[in-house]
């Protein structure tokens, strides 16, 4: 996996664990970022909880199943589409769905970017040791 994947994708990680420990952390500053300010903290941490386990859940993929991620990330894709729908049906101004916008452009990207790699699209890229791999040393 080329090096500006692979701090992309390390960047979504950290983005996800970061959302999810604000929604446990702060939940009325999370929902009001989130675009649907609520002082119910159930639904935020509930969301908060997703975005930590999708955020577990890329680092695995990184670190052992890398061509996995030619399947999840535009999975991935689905979350903020539905984040906007959601913002649009219950939040308080259509701009609390511009960081859902910014989140599906982004992940379409990096989907983009997954797909162009060719160490991704081997059949090799999650049987041979990381170490072996042309691009290891970058």
């Amino acid at each position: 996996m080329r090096l500006p994947l692979r701090a992309a994708l390390v960047l979504v990680g950290l983005g996800l664990v970061g959302l999810g420990l604000q929604a446990m952390v702060a939940p009325g500053t999370a929902s009001g970022a989130f675009g649907v300010p609520s002082e119910d903290g159930a639904w935020v941490a509930a969301a908060g909880l997703r975005d930590i386990a999708l955020g577990a859940m890329t680092f695995a993929l990184i670190a052992w199943q890398p061509r996995g991620l030619l399947v999840f990330l535009p999975a991935m894709v689905l979350v903020p589409l539905g984040d906007i729908l959601i913002v649009l049906i219950w939040g308080e101004s259509v701009m609390g769905i511009a960081p859902h916008v910014f989140g599906a452009v982004a992940l379409g990207s990096i989907s983009v970017l997954a797909w162009r790699d060719h160490a991704l699209r081997s059949p090799l890229a999650d049987d041979e040791p990381a170490s072996a791999r042309p691009e290891a040393g970058i």
